[in-house]
């Protein structure tokens, strides 16, 4: 059976091509956002590159195994704002890792977004694991023009 091990949001992840160790760079548990208020009721593209890294693992190491998996952005008002379908092989390797390259994060106003990570089994998604990622809304200050001078 295949069996979620860990899953880390950050903004870069460098995979060791001697080793196949894994370095997670910058990771994220907040993301500021600079900026006018958001748009009521919608939704924009924060301007940011993020790694979803997903370890899975069979639970018993001599017993091949796959899985369809799901990954899901939730928004704090429980919408959707990506989706994303899988296969997890462990038929012929005993661990595995699901790398996400997220360009451009879709975001809901401010508040918690929760990345969900779901197994497929026994005809129905169940949840592995719940990863927030706080979104702050931080208003850009307006700076007036400055005022002409006059010089004599």
């Amino acid at each position: 059976m295949v069996e979620h091990i860990w899953t880390v949001i950050c903004s870069q992840s460098v995979v060791d091509r001697a080793t196949n160790n894994i370095s997670l760079q910058n990771i994220l548990e907040q993301i500021d956002v600079f900026g006018p208020n958001f748009p009521a009721g919608g939704s924009i593209v924060v301007p940011v590159n993020i790694d979803l890294v997903t370890f899975w693992s069979r639970s018993i190491d001599n017993t091949p195994c796959k899985a369809r998996a799901r990954i899901q952005l939730i928004a704090p008002n429980n919408d959707i704002l990506i989706m994303n379908e899988y296969e997890v092989d462990l038929t012929q390797h005993t661990r595995n890792r699901s790398i996400f390259k997220i360009r451009g994060l879709p975001i809901r106003g401010e508040g918690r977004h929760v990345f969900l990570v779901e197994l497929y089994r026994e005809d129905v998604w169940q949840p592995s694991v719940r990863v927030p990622l706080q979104i702050i809304h931080r208003l850009t200050p307006v700076i007036p023009p400055a005022e002409p001078t006059v010089g004599a």
